[in-house]
């Protein structure tokens, strides 16, 4: 929901411009929260969620299906963690760990949805 309200009259530039600035902010800020927390990529932090999902929305429209598609797909990916997305959890430090986990999430849900609408003929 506040995807949608955020995003519906952004262009696909501006929507990215958001997830960069906050992907930018949330590296730093994940990385201390980690230190704070004393564990690594804690589930009390969610500005990696943020930017996963935004980046799964990348270039989407904000329709209720498409939203909903995207949240499901990339909370599947985020699950899953396939490569790369493993791989960088566990190799990059920090905040950058953290946040770049769920970046190839959203990539790889960005995908996905793209292909079931196309196989579904939706536009």
């Amino acid at each position: 929901m506040v995807f949608y309200w955020a995003a519906r009259d952004l262009s696909a530039a501006g929507r990215l411009a958001i997830a960069a600035a906050v992907l930018a902010a949330g590296i730093p800020a994940a990385g201390r929260a980690e230190i704070l927390y004393g564990k690594k990529d804690c589930g009390r932090i969610v500005v990696d969620e943020f930017v996963g999902y935004w980046v799964a929305m990348a270039f989407l429209p904000a329709t209720a299906g498409y939203m909903i598609a995207a949240f499901f797909a990339f909370r599947f990916f985020d699950i899953l963690k396939p490569y790369p997305a493993r791989m960088l959890e566990r190799r990059c430090a920090g905040g950058w760990g953290v946040m770049l986990d769920d970046v190839a999430a959203g990539v790889y849900a960005n995908l996905a949805v793209r292909i079931a609408a196309l196989m579904m003929g939706v536009r």
